[in-house]
């Protein structure tokens, strides 16, 4: 978590107008980022946040860009998160069919 974190905060100082996007709330793509936890930690080192991700069972997050108003479900495997994460899958999907 803290290297996904780490290389948030390093690609903020390469890429500002990255950060700058993701500090509006974008949900910025990256094609590194091995699951929901990685991705959070990540977003929140190129936003500038300090680390903070809470991971208990049966609790998860949901984070909407800004741009897209897709939302994406942060936390460990559970039920609720799946279908969460199911729906933004569906979204997604949608809208690559509509363009």
């Amino acid at each position: 978590m803290i290297l996904c974190w780490e290389k948030g905060r390093q690609r903020a100082a390469e890429n500002p107008s990255l950060a700058a996007r993701a500090v509006a709330g974008e949900l910025v793509e990256t094609c590194w980022c091995r699951n929901s936890f990685h991705y959070l930690a990540y977003w929140q080192g190129l936003r500038g946040e300090n680390l903070s991700i809470v991971a208990l069972e049966g609790s998860f997050q949901t984070i909407t860009c800004s741009v897209t108003g897709r939302s994406f479900a942060v936390g460990p495997y559970s039920k609720e998160r799946d279908r969460a994460q199911a729906k933004f899958d569906r979204q997604l999907l949608a809208s690559k069919k509509a363009q």
